[in-house]
Formats: C-alpha cells, sequence, structure tokens
C-alpha cells in the first residue's frame, strides 16, 4: 500500500518528485519525471493531504486517504474494531490497510492486511505481495512485485487473536475508562469519542495543556526514570520527514500542536486497575511539579 498511500501535497508537480523519489528508492536508479507522470497517468495515482480540523480521534482516523483508480483508500494502521457511523474504518472507500506490528492490538509480530470487496483490486494486491508471479506459469514474474507474504505461523499467530478480536478491544475501551476516572487533572485533555464513533482505543492518547506543553519530554523521560513507566510521543508530522521537506508550503497548525503536546500512556490488555492507577497518580505528582515550574520559566 506504500505506493497508494504516498502522502505529499495537491500540487501535481510535488506530487511527481514524491513519487519519483519513491520508486527511484525501490528500484535503485535514476527516474525521469516524465516517465513518472507517465506511471501516475497510467496507474491513475495521486496524492493528498486531508485538512486538519478539529474531530474526534475516529474521525481523524477516518479522514487518512490516498487514491487509487478515482477511489480513496483508507489508512486504518491501529484501528482494529473502530466504527465511524455504523461502519467499520477500513469499508470506507475501495480498500483499508491495517498492521500487525508487534504493539498492535492484533499483531503477528510484522506486516498487516489490506482489505477491500473489489475483486480486481485484490486479484492485483495478491500477486504484488506474491513477488509478481504469473497465475499461469509457476516461478514466471511478468511485474514486479515484493515478497510480502506471512507465513503460516504468523497467520495462526493472528487468526488465534482475531478469534477472541472483540474481548480485547472490550479491554481496550475498559482501560480506557480507568483512565478517565483515574486521571482527572485540569491539565490534561481526554480523547473524546461522539455518540456515532466506536473507538477501539489502540492506545489511550491524551494532550497536555499548552501551558506545560513545552515540558512534554522533560515529563516523559522523568515518569520513565522516576517511576518505570514508559510512554510514547505522537508519531512525527509527515511534512517534518527529511523527503517530504519543503513539499508544501502549509503550515499545518493543529496537526504540529497536537504533536508537541501529545502522550501515548501504557494501553497494553495485560494492564490491570492497579496499574492504570498507578500510571495515573504518577503522571499527576508529575503534571503538578510542572505546573508550579511554569509559572517560574
Amino acid at each position: 500500500m506504500e505506493l497508494i498511500d504516498h502522502k505529499i501535497t495537491q500540487d501535481p508537480t510535488h506530487e511527481s518528485r514524491g513519487m519519483r523519489e519513491y520508486l527511484q528508492r525501490e528500484l535503485g536508479k535514476k527516474i525521469s519525471l516524465k516517465r513518472v507522470r507517465r506511471f501516475m497517468r497510467k496507474m491513475n495515482l495521486k496524492a493528498v493531504y486531508p485538512k486538519p480540523k478539529a474531530a474526534s480521534s475516529a474521525e481523524v482516523q477516518n479522514s487518512g486517504w490516498g487514491v487509487l483508480w478515482g477511489k480513496k483508500v483508507r489508512c486504518c494502521v491501529n484501528q482494529i474494531g473502530t466504527k465511524y457511523k455504523g461502519k467499520y474504518v477500513g469499508q470506507f472507500g475501495i480498500a483499508g490497510s491495517f498492521s500487525f506490528f508487534g504493539n498492535k492490538t492484533v499483531t503477528t509480530g510484522e506486516g498487516g492486511m489490506v482489505v477491500t470487496n473489489n475483486d480486481e483490486l485484490a486479484k492485483r494486491i495478491r500477486k504484488l505481495k506474491n513477488q509478481g508471479n504469473s497465475e499461469t506459469k509457476r516461478y514466471w514474474h511478468d511485474i514486479l512485485g515484493y515478497n510480502y507474504r506471512m507465513t503460516n505461523l504468523q497467520a495462526a499467530i493472528g487468526y488465534a487473536q482475531m478469534l477472541r478480536i472483540e474481548k480485547l478491544i472490550e479491554k481496550k475501551r475498559l482501560i480506557a475508562s480507568w483512565y478517565r476516572k483515574l486521571l482527572k487533572h485540569p491539565l490534561v485533555v481526554h480523547p473524546i469519542e461522539k455518540t456515532y464513533c466506536t473507538h477501539s482505543y489502540w492506545m489511550y492518547s491524551i494532550l497536555l495543556d499548552s501551558s506545560i506543553g513545552r515540558f512534554r519530554d522533560e515529563i516523559m523521560q522523568k515518569l520513565y526514570h522516576e517511576y518505570g513507566i514508559e510512554t510514547r510521543p505522537f508519531f512525527y508530522p509527515i511534512t517534518l520527514m527529511p523527503m517530504y521537506q519543503g513539499s508544501t508550503n502549509e503550515a499545518f497548525p493543529v496537526l504540529m500542536d497536537f504533536y508537541w503536546r501529545g502522550i501515548n500512556l501504557p494501553s497494553s490488555t495485560r494492564l490491570i486497575y492497579d496499574d492504570v492507577k498507578y500510571v495515573s497518580l504518577s503522571l499527576t505528582k508529575m503534571l503538578d511539579k510542572y505546573a508550579r515550574l511554569s509559572k517560574v520559566r
């Protein structure tokens, strides 16, 4: 899905340059922009950035998309089980992509899956992930493909988890309810779950108040060194990555604001109530301390 999820900008020139970078990296040789544009027209590929807006987590997840054959491709990487207006994420657009990386709700160690109700696309994806092998001629590669096949052992591990996916999501939602109950601090902004959304809470993600947002990294480090609690920042905005710098003139203020203030709290399904209580109390102490510091600095 890398090729069709490539997000750069709405400017056609930048789209072509971004795709050229991708293809040159994959193929290991230089390619002219003319050839890239011809390839993009042939495959009906283009890349876009959805404009940021204030929304619930499910709405934000539902906004991540690329375009294939003039139809939307949804990025549902970590949101298996999330619903938006009665439909599971992954059911919007022509296809949806999910990750089975080691820290996801369902994991096979690595890899992921693509879901689609389009037979032609499903056939194409199966061919690409199987090294571009011909369906009629053994060991004949009639297109450039990839070795993205999942082993039987990995599939068995994932299948066993899918059999209890509802219980896993139920536990994730229970952990979220514990955080909302125990972490009641004026400097913490909790995720919003609107009535028409069902959040699967891969991770419980909070925002620090803007008054102490600049201390986020210090707070995370001290939580680990003083209390043994590991946390994670939000993902870097893609526009900060070296290969995309200069590809757009937009500042994305909402995106940047969320990134610099965002913290992912421990969210394993193996957590118990006392674990969440310990995290909440420890973070509360840390926030109280930095609230006082913010008035001094």
